[in-house]
């Protein structure tokens, strides 16, 4: 079967954080979910990258949506950064945020074949 698109999580030794990443990934029938053994085993159209201490946000299903069609290359998301023992937020890896702002000025200046969303895709 093809997919439309794939989720690919490489982990080792994490099979709780692993679970509560499946766990936050809606069933779809055109969503393909890859542990560990990576590019060479998908056929999809979309591939998205999360590590197993990652989980996407309720809104994960709304974006597939979107995406489904659009010819984007490449779609970056921002994050949010959660501590995973309180569910608050953590700043402790904020260094993202900037480069993801600049880039979100370059996109509108210029046209690119990646798009960028500010809202929060997934909570690491």
């Amino acid at each position: 079967m093809k997919y439309t698109y794939t989720i690919i999580i490489p982990h080792k030794n994490s099979p709780k954080l692993l679970q509560r990443c499946l766990d936050s990934i809606p069933q779809r029938n055109d969503l393909h979910i890859i542990v560990n053994i990576g590019l060479a085993h998908t056929d999809s159209e979309k591939v998205i990258f999360a590590d197993a201490d990652d989980y996407f946000n309720y809104c994960l299903s709304d974006i597939l949506d979107e995406y489904k069609e659009d010819e984007t290359d490449i779609v970056f998301f921002n994050r949010l950064n959660v501590d995973s023992f309180y569910y608050t937020y953590s700043s402790k890896r904020d260094w993202y945020g900037k480069p993801f702002k600049k880039m979100m000025k370059i996109r509108k200046k210029e046209k690119k074949c990646f798009d960028m969303k500010m809202m929060v895709l997934y909570v690491k």
